[in-house]
């Protein structure tokens, strides 16, 4: 995963990285990161394997402790 980073920032996308800093800070990385975590985070919950796992994980919690945040 670093290695992606590195890559987009210093190499793929210099100019951009740069210029990017330049007007927002390190704001502006943190936003297009989270912007691809997200994405891989919809990618990777579209994979059937996935999917049961987490719905199987899911019926191990306690679903009334948790509603209990939202009240």
């Amino acid at each position: 995963m670093a290695d992606l980073v590195e890559a987009l920032l210093a190499d793929r996308c210099f100019e951009e990285s740069k210029q990017a800093f330049k007007e927002n800070g390190a704001q502006a990385w943190e936003a297009a990161f989270s912007a691809v975590g997200q994405m891989a985070a919809v990618e990777l919950m579209q994979n059937r394997s996935v999917n049961k796992y987490m719905q199987e994980f899911a019926k191990l919690l306690d679903q009334s402790k948790l509603r209990k945040l939202t009240e």
